[in-house]
């Protein structure tokens, strides 16, 4: 989540992972080195699945929030993973 932390602390409101945006890297990592290890005991690419990440991550800037006078639900700051004042 560091490299959607960094968006969010340069620019960003808010920031839901997908899978091209702010992933768990650590995550995404493990499962290329799962998929790395299928293929290199022969397994053929085609016949691997495609994983969409299995955890979403939402952190929220209030600073940037509060610059563009936004209001945060408390029930989103309740839902975040991580809140940056």
């Amino acid at each position: 989540m560091k490299q959607g932390r960094r968006l969010i602390l340069g620019t960003g409101v808010a920031l839901v992972s997908a899978p091209l945006v702010g992933v768990n890297i650590r995550e995404r990592y493990r499962r290329l080195a799962y998929y790395a290890d299928r293929i290199l005991q022969g397994a053929h690419p085609s016949t691997l699945p495609v994983e969409l990440p299995l955890r979403l991550e939402m952190v929220l800037n209030l600073k940037t929030a509060k610059a563009l006078v936004l209001g945060i639900p408390q029930s989103l700051l309740l839902r975040a993973d991580e809140v940056i004042q």
